[in-house]
């Protein structure tokens, strides 16, 4: 590994300590400072896109985080980010390609398949987010969050008994 991209991954690193610790705007510049170095590094530009959709700008996210799924197609958890802000901006199909791209590369990621539910509870696919959410609940059975969510999808689609499970 080069130098120069040792200093990125440092980078990287550090601005993510200042994103857990609540320090946005010392992240956020840390991570452009990152870009600076490496323009093209997708890890740095999904890090920097998920601190700008946690900040309510989501028009900036989505353009970091649609280069980083560009710079690397394999990135399960930029297209899982793209993914929540393109829900965010309205666009529930764009959405779902992406949550389905992300459980595609990471089906062990409980997150992606409750993302991928909710985003088709919002766009009224019932029947298929009982789907996701059960495999979010299969893999976290004592998440409330989750069962709240499924039965909720059970409700929406009539299944009322299981709705009450």
């Amino acid at each position: 590994m080069s130098t120069h991209s040792q200093s990125v991954k440092q980078l990287n690193q550090l601005g993510v300590e200042h994103h857990l610790a609540g320090h946005l705007p010392q992240a956020a510049e840390i991570y452009r400072q990152a870009l600076e170095l490496e323009a093209d590094n997708a890890t740095t530009h999904n890090n920097l896109g998920f601190l700008l959709a946690q900040s309510e700008q989501l028009e900036q996210a989505l353009e970091h985080l649609r280069r980083a799924v560009q710079l690397d197609p394999t990135l399960a958890n930029a297209h899982a980010n793209l993914g929540q802000v393109l829900s965010l901006l309205g666009n529930q199909n764009a959405a779902q390609t992406h949550l389905i791209r992300a459980t595609d590369l990471q089906p062990e990621n409980p997150q992606n398949w409750y993302n991928l539910g909710r985003i088709r509870l919002l766009a009224g696919k019932s029947p298929k987010a009982i789907s996701a959410l059960q495999q979010a609940a299969k893999m976290q059975p004592q998440n409330a969050f989750f069962l709240r969510e499924l039965s909720k999808a059970h409700g929406l689609n009539g299944d009322y008994q299981h709705a009450l499970d």
